[in-house]
């Protein structure tokens, strides 16, 4: 995500960010572990507005939320480029070329567990990988669409 967020503001980022994604940022600045934020936060942060409107009357800047979501993504630039080689510069969901710079997305999210391998990795188009935050896509969906990535 850390590419797409010029010309965008604050609440334009943060809005692009999923619930999940949120609640991992929010226990990364707290220090707390996924669960405890879930279960602090329940009684007064419930919906995705919710925390997109907390985080804008605590984050100074729009370079404190860049850094905060910069450095949460554990992907490196090396990795990410492998990927997308091993996709021929495709969507691995849609197939379509990719005109920008690709997202990579974790199938099973790093805050329930997931982690930063290739083999949880997929490279997706803006479209396709929104798709994939609002659960238009299944995590079983997501893993058969990389079954067909060539080998490095």
């Amino acid at each position: 995500m850390g590419e797409n967020l010029k010309g965008l503001g604050r609440k334009e980022i943060l809005e692009q960010l999923s619930l999940e994604q949120l609640k991992a940022l929010a226990s990364k600045w707290w220090g707390l572990k996924p669960p405890y934020v879930t279960g602090i936060l329940s009684k007064t942060l419930k919906t995705k507005k919710d925390f997109v409107n907390y985080f804008l009357t605590r984050l100074y800047t729009k370079a404190d939320l860049v850094k905060a979501i910069k450095k949460e993504s554990n992907v490196s630039t090396t990795q990410k480029r492998a990927l997308e080689r091993l996709a021929d510069h495709r969507c691995e969901a849609c197939r379509k070329k990719l005109k920008t710079t690709p997202d990579v997305h974790h199938i099973i999210p790093r805050n329930e567990g997931g982690s930063s391998s290739d083999s949880n990795l997929i490279i997706l188009c803006p479209t396709c990988h929104r798709k994939a935050h609002s659960k238009g896509y299944t995590r079983t969906q997501l893993k058969k669409f990389i079954k067909g990535r060539k080998s490095k």
